[in-house]
């Protein structure tokens, strides 16, 4: 019998976060698959079923307040966990996050722990 991990999409234009998170949440017993702009995570998140997706904020092309809202607004995207990844510690922006839908955030530099914390909590309650 074959064991289904937990799946995330990491959207993310930095190829060494890309890796590092991969490199974590692997580590953890999740399936990584990576996007790496809000464009391609649309449409991933589109054709695939994701546990979890973790978003960066800023992106070319899409940001990632964007990629969460446009996510939000599907009828199959009203559950799914989201995470947005930012270095922007403002009270405003965390609000912001939390009134567009977004299940939590990830501070930047990203911390092992707190990765897999994360996603452990988002994948509990999902």
């Amino acid at each position: 019998m074959e064991i289904k991990l937990p799946t995330v999409l990491v959207i993310e234009d930095s190829l060494s976060i890309q890796l590092f998170v991969r490199q974590v949440l692997e580590g953890g017993g999740y399936a990584v698959e990576v996007a790496k702009d809000g464009l391609m995570g649309l449409e991933r998140s589109k054709r695939e079923s994701f546990d979890l997706i973790i978003v960066d904020y800023h992106m070319p092309s899409m940001n990632g307040d964007r990629v969460t809202k446009t996510i939000r607004a599907r009828p199959d995207g009203k559950t799914v966990p989201i995470l947005i990844m930012t270095t922007n510690t403002d009270p405003d922006i965390k609000a912001k996050f939390k009134a567009i839908g977004a299940s939590g955030w990830l501070e930047k530099p990203l911390d092992a722990t707190r990765i897999l914390t994360a996603a452990n909590r988002c994948i509990k309650k999902s």
